[in-house]
C-alpha cells in the first residue's frame, strides 16, 4: 500500500518514470487478486444487486453501516486518481466496512464516454479501484462532463447501452434511489440528475459540446416531483441526496441561484439529512438556514466531495455559510447508525480523517 502511495507522490519528480510504475503496479494489482477471492465478491455483490434492484439492501444483522462519496475522479488512472482510490480503500476497510462507493458525477472526464466498450471503463475506473474494499456496489450520478455530446447514454443502464463488464456498476436511470435497512434504522440514498435543470446546459450558444435537444427533452418537472416524493414517503431515519452541481459553495462558481430555487424547497420541506455534491474541485462543508413556509425555518447542509483526481480548485471567496473546506485530493466518509450520522473529509494522500461532522437522530 504504502509503495503505491509514493508512487504518486513521486510523479512531479519524475513524470515519465512513474506514469509507468503506476500502470505497471495497476497490472500488476489487478492479476494478484487471488481467484477464490474475486469469486466470493463476486457472489456478494451478485446478492446485493439482486436486493437493490428492489430498491431495498437488508442488513439485519448490523447496527452501524459505512459509505464512500466520490466526485470528480474519472482522470484515466492519474497519479492523483489512484493515490484517492488507495486511499479510499483503507477507509473502506475500516469496521464496518463500506457497503457501496456513491458517485457525484464527472466518473469520465473530460466529455463522458463515447460508446459501450470505450477504454475508459479500465483505465478511469477497474484498473484504477482494484482494492478488496471497493468491489462493492457503485451508484452514481451524472455529472456534466458524462453529459457532453449525449454520452450518458453509455452509463445508465435503462438507455440500453451501457457497459455490463463490471457488476459493481449499479446506475439503472438519470434519476433512482436505493436503501438500506439495518437492524434499527434505515437510510434512502437518493441520487439526481442536475444537468438538465439548468437553464444554462440547453443553450446551444453556451454550451457546443452538449445535445441540447437531449437535455431540453428531459422532464425536469417529473424529476423534482419525483424528489418531493420519494422524501415525503420515506420511512427511513437518514434520507441523503446526491447530484453532482452544488447548491451552496465558497469556491469558483459560488451559490447556484437557479438550482437553489429548484431544490431548496423540496429538501427543506420534506426534511432531507444532507445534500452532497462534486463540481467544484475541493472539499466543502456549509449550511444555511433557509425558509421553509410562513411558519418555520430549515437548514440545508451541503457538502461538497469533488477532489476525487482532476486538478485542484484553491479560489474561495468569504462564505458565511462556510464550516470546512481543503484543497486536497480526497473523498467523503459516511458512517451511519441508529443514532448519529458522521460525515468524514478524509484526505487523499494520507487516508487521515480531516474533520468530520456529526448529526445526532
Amino acid at each position: 500500500m504504502a509503495s503505491r502511495l509514493l508512487c504518486a507522490v513521486v510523479v512531479c519528480v519524475s513524470a515519465a518514470l512513474c506514469v509507468s510504475a503506476i500502470e505497471l503496479e495497476a497490472t500488476t494489482f489487478k492479476k494478484n487478486v487471488l481467484s477464490g477471492q474475486q469469486t466470493h465478491l463476486r457472489a456478494q455483490q451478485s446478492k446485493v444487486a439482486a436486493a437493490v434492484e428492489n430498491g431495498q439492501t437488508l442488513r439485519p444483522d448490523l447496527e452501524v453501516g459505512r459509505f464512500a462519496v466520490l466526485g470528480n475522479w474519472g482522470d484515466n488512472g492519474s497519479p492523483d486518481q489512484l493515490a484517492v482510490a488507495q486511499s479510499m480503500d483503507m477507509y473502506c476497510g475500516r469496521f464496518p466496512a463500506c457497503e457501496a462507493v456513491l458517485t457525484v458525477g464527472s466518473n469520465f472526464m473530460p466529455a463522458g464516454l463515447n460508446s459501450t466498450n470505450d477504454t475508459q471503463w479500465q483505465t478511469s475506473f477497474e484498473h484504477v479501484y482494484t482494492g478488496g474494499n471497493l468491489q462493492v456496489p457503485w451508484h452514481p450520478v451524472l455529472g456534466d462532463e458524462d453529459h457532453k455530446f449525449n454520452n450518458w447514454r453509455w452509463q445508465v443502464a435503462s438507455a440500453g447501452l451501457a457497459y455490463e463488464g463490471d457488476d459493481r456498476w449499479q446506475f439503472p436511470n438519470r434519476y433512482y434511489y436505493t436503501e438500506f435497512d439495518y437492524r434499527s434504522f434505515g437510510v434512502r440514498l437518493i441520487f439526481l440528475d442536475t444537468t438538465p435543470l439548468l437553464k444554462s446546459y440547453l443553450d446551444p450558444e453556451l454550451h457546443t459540446e452538449y445535445d441540447t435537444l437531449s437535455l431540453q427533452a428531459f422532464n425536469g418537472a417529473a424529476e423534482l416531483q419525483w424528489l418531493a416524493e420519494t422524501l415525503r414517503d420515506s420511512t427511513a431515519k437518514w434520507n441523503l441526496v446526491f447530484g453532482h452541481h452544488h447548491i451552496l459553495s465558497a469556491s469558483q462558481e459560488g451559490e447556484n441561484q437557479e438550482l437553489a430555487h429548484l431544490l431548496l424547497p423540496i429538501l427543506t420541506e420534506y426534511n432531507a439529512t444532507a445534500y452532497f455534491s462534486g463540481h467544484e474541485a475541493n472539499l466543502q462543508y456549509l449550511s444555511k438556514e433557509v425558509p421553509v413556509n410562513s411558519d418555520r425555518n430549515g437548514t440545508i447542509h451541503q457538502f461538497i466531495s469533488g477532489s476525487g483526481g482532476i486538478p485542484l480548485d484553491a479560489t474561495f471567496s468569504y462564505n458565511p455559510n462556510l464550516k470546512f473546506s481543503a484543497v486536497k485530493d480526497g473523498f467523503i466518509g459516511l458512517r451511519v447508525s441508529d443514532k448519529e450520522l458522521r460525515v468524514d473529509f478524509v484526505d487523499g494522500r494520507l487516508g487521515d480523517i480531516l474533520e468530520s461532522v456529526h448529526f445526532n437522530a
